[in-house]
């Protein structure tokens, strides 16, 4: 164990096993699986550049091979185009797209109007009877700054099947957006960095604000450094963001894809790059609740939260470089789990997102609080 300096609250330290990242997966045949998300999009037929086509299941998932362009459609309406990944977002449709882009924000309300719920919170549901009635819809021009009044036969007809169903405004398809963005980046990140200096940091991101925080140790002078959110993430393709120590050290990140960090780092006139991946973080998680814990060790955890309350996670000592493992369950709000040295227990809200507790490692005799937050992931 190493001494503590404050950081930010969370779990554990030794041993390991890396769970698999945010989504996405192969196999044979060379197919791959992603997610289309603004909220996991159900039903919505898709057609891959190399041929492959299908429709969105209950997750929201669809099949590709490396270097595709899938291309997504209701009936005769053609929702967008963007490259294969695990996760594709809506901002991904739009050359350089943003979540406040008109251009985005028509495709987020015109799949809300779609849902067949009007619950965007358990995923977006397009159902048979939409599918069929789209078929003779014309493609709405989605940047269109007078879309309510475009589509009134599209809205007409979806409340004939849905009754009740309305176009949400620019602000509630910004918001949903926005959230389920910080949800798709939110996690527990570790990595190296190098360049004038070198050494292993671990990332925060979290769900409820986008800030990014966290620890970088440096294998070169021994010191451990506290990184402050500076910019919280961008909402946009790659979620720009920046943070920063109290001497103006600066790691200035981005997300390549739904798994990864990636970055450069200033000291002055001295600098580098970083490279880092998601710990934990199951992409079939039903919820995803991540943070960080102090006391007589610290470093970073991520808790994979199922509907019937089963977690599953792990914790990351950064100074170590260690994983540990750990399960439980959730009652109501009441967090217990074990790993394989000790106790962890606390208070784990899905309604509010919310998690602290504390932890306690009876093998060596120590003990510490964590924190965190979270977001329904599927």
């Amino acid at each position: 164990m190493f001494p503590v300096r404050s950081f930010m609250p969370l779990l554990i330290s030794s041993t390991l096993l890396v769970a698999c990242g945010g989504g996405g997966s192969s196999s044979g045949g060379g197919e791959r699986t992603g997610v289309f998300k603004d909220s996991n999009v159900i039903g919505i037929d898709y057609r891959t550049s190399s041929g492959i086509t299908g429709t969105t299941n209950e997750r929201g998932e669809f099949r590709y091979r490396r270097n595709d362009t899938v291309t997504f459609n209701v009936g005769n309406v053609e929702i967008g185009s963007a490259p294969g990944s695990a996760v594709v977002l809506p901002v991904d449709m739009v050359e350089a797209g943003i979540s406040i882009e008109p251009g985005v924000t028509g495709r987020v309300r015109f799949m809300l109007l779609l849902d067949e719920d009007g619950d965007p919170d358990n995923g977006i549901t397009i159902s048979d009877d939409v599918r069929a009635l789209a078929m003779g819809w014309d493609q709405p021009e989605f940047a269109s700054g007078t879309l309510a009044g475009d589509i009134a036969d599209i809205i007409s007809d979806v409340a004939s099947v849905h009754p009740g169903a309305t176009l949400p405004s620019e602000n509630e398809a910004i918001d949903h957006l926005q959230a389920t963005i910080r949800c798709v980046r939110a996690g527990a990140y570790r990595g190296t960095y190098q360049g004038s200096d070198r050494g292993t940091f671990g990332f925060l991101v979290d769900a409820l604000t986008g800030d990014v925080s966290g620890v970088a140790f440096s294998s070169v002078d021994g010191g451990e450094y506290v990184l402050n959110a500076f910019d919280p993430i961008q909402y946009s393709q790659e979620s720009d963001f920046v943070s920063s120590t109290a001497s103006d050290t600066f790691f200035r990140g981005r997300f390549p894809d739904a798994n990864s960090v990636a970055g450069s780092w200033t000291d002055g006139t001295i600098g580098g790059f970083f490279n880092g991946q998601r710990i934990g973080g199951l992409s079939n998680a039903d919820f995803r609740f991540t943070g960080a814990f102090t006391g007589d060790d610290e470093g970073l955890f991520s808790f994979d939260v199922s509907e019937n309350g089963t977690v599953q996670g792990v914790g990351y000592s950064i100074l170590e470089d260690e994983l540990v493992t750990l399960s439980g369950s959730v009652s109501g709000t009441t967090l217990s789990a074990t790993y394989s040295e000790g106790t962890i227990s606390g208070t784990l809200n899905r309604d509010t997102g919310t998690l602290s507790g504390s932890w306690n490692n009876t093998v060596f005799g120590i003990s510490g609080t964590f924190s965190g937050s979270g977001c329904r992931l599927n």
